[in-house]
């Protein structure tokens, strides 16, 4: 399980911060910014001391449009309220908590702090983990910015007003440095590889069962000629840039779907299969990356 933390310091005090993060839990929609709009959970809360049983958020986000979050601890007295995800979550993500937490600092401040927990499953969660991460890090240190605008000025963010600028309302500004650095790296990955298979690939292809002697280095010409595409790629104009990657992404679908049928059916040799499913493995982690990159 990974743990994230991001806390802030608020111009006001602790009892006006807990009043919007615990007892108008609920309403969470009326002033952040990922959160479209907010409703309390059904039923009574199953928490000793919370004002309610949970909420349902709409996000707006195609993966996860909607999501269900459940209060399972709560002290008013410490000021901290732990919660967590119970429906609406990808499939690969095993359990998403956050935990609030409001100190008094003087009469006049306060110190919120809100701690994320995210752990994934299966090899898709496992590759999509880094990309997760960063939207955990980022979205939670721009809740706390929602947080202590809301409180301090009693009004939602600029962010949060109807029509507001898209990139203001992201908070970050549309980049493709992402994108090209995922492309380079599978460039730089296919031509090694290409270069490999083409300098040894005569001696691997019998102990390695990859086929008649020749089949290695003609393999290792087309790895070559592949990475010298995406290098290229990587440094056309945003337009160029995103239609090629999507051919990219099928291309790299495709290496790991025949990859897995290979060593699952082809009978490989130990070293044979070991050398496809890590290629492989690594071909899947840059797609993965290119798709968070578009």
């Amino acid at each position: 399980m990974t743990r994230l933390r991001n806390e802030i310091v608020v111009e006001a005090p602790a009892e006006a911060v807990w009043e919007v993060v615990a007892h108008r839990f609920d309403r969470m929609g009326e002033w952040a910014t990922a959160i479209e709009a907010s409703t309390a959970l059904a039923g009574a809360p199953g928490t000793q001391g919370a004002p309610v049983a949970g909420r349902v958020c709409r996000t707006g986000v195609r993966l996860v449009p909607e999501v269900a979050e459940t209060i399972v601890a709560y002290d008013e007295v410490g000021r901290t309220l732990t919660y967590e995800a119970t429906s609406g979550m990808p499939g690969f993500v095993r359990q998403a908590r956050n935990r609030w937490q409001v100190t008094a600092l003087d009469g006049g401040r306060s110190r919120v702090a809100f701690n994320a927990q995210l752990e994934v499953r299966g090899l898709f969660g496992w590759l999509a983990r880094r990309v997760l991460l960063a939207r955990v890090g980022r979205s939670g240190g721009q809740v706390l910015d929602d947080l202590k605008h809301f409180v301090e000025r009693g009004e939602p963010t600029p962010r949060k007003r109807p029509g507001a600028d898209p990139v203001l309302a992201v908070g970050v500004w549309p980049t493709t440095r992402l994108l090209r650095a995922e492309l380079r790296a599978n460039a730089v990955f296919s031509l090694v590889c290409g270069v490999v298979l083409m300098g040894a690939g005569w001696w691997l292809a019998e102990p390695w069962g990859l086929g008649p002697v020749g089949a290695p280095p003609l393999a290792g010409v087309g790895l070559a000629g592949f990475g010298l595409l995406l290098a290229w790629l990587a440094a056309q104009p945003v337009r160029v840039l995103r239609r090629g990657a999507v051919a990219v992404i099928v291309a790299d679908g495709a290496w790991v779907a025949g990859s897995v049928i290979v060593v699952v059916l082809g009978g490989l040799p130990v070293p044979g299969a070991v050398a496809v499913g890590v290629a492989a493995a690594v071909v899947a982690g840059v797609a993965v990356g290119q798709v968070a990159g578009l």
